[in-house]
């Protein structure tokens, strides 16, 4: 009998020497997708958006317009904000080609600021109707 607990006593030990260690792995998935399901963001559509620059040309407001949902007609962009179209990541220089486009805009709850603006794909120099 002692022989029996030994083994099982055993066996607990190694079940949670390999298990342990997994532990955090299985943590940090579930919250990841709890994340997906929860979000800490929310996008909005803007029937407009304008980029607001300084003098330096650094992006330091964005101004949405048509957008009933948005926290604010005006926005203050992370620090980190993306402009993207499509796969393409814009410069704010690219960006300004497209002010006055509609765009969805993606707010951080926490924080209110902007973390991304996707701008749907134009062709600017495509002519209506032009073959």
């Amino acid at each position: 009998m002692t022989n029996t607990r030994r083994f099982i006593a055993r066996a607990v030990s190694m079940v949670l020497v390999v298990a342990l260690p997994l532990f955090p792995l299985a943590l940090k998935a579930q919250s990841s997708k709890a994340s997906l399901t929860n979000p800490d963001y929310e996008a909005f559509e803007a029937s407009s958006i304008e980029f607001v620059v300084n003098g330096e040309g650094e992006l330091v407001q964005l101004k949405a317009e048509g957008c009933p949902r948005c926290p604010s007609e005006l926005l203050l962009p992370k620090r980190d904000m993306n402009i993207v179209m499509g796969d393409n990541v814009l410069s704010i220089d690219e960006a300004a080609r497209y002010q006055g486009s509609f765009a969805l805009v993606t707010v951080e709850h926490q924080t209110g600021m902007v973390m991304k603006v996707a701008l749907p794909q134009i062709d600017l120099n495509r002519t209506e109707g032009v073959q």
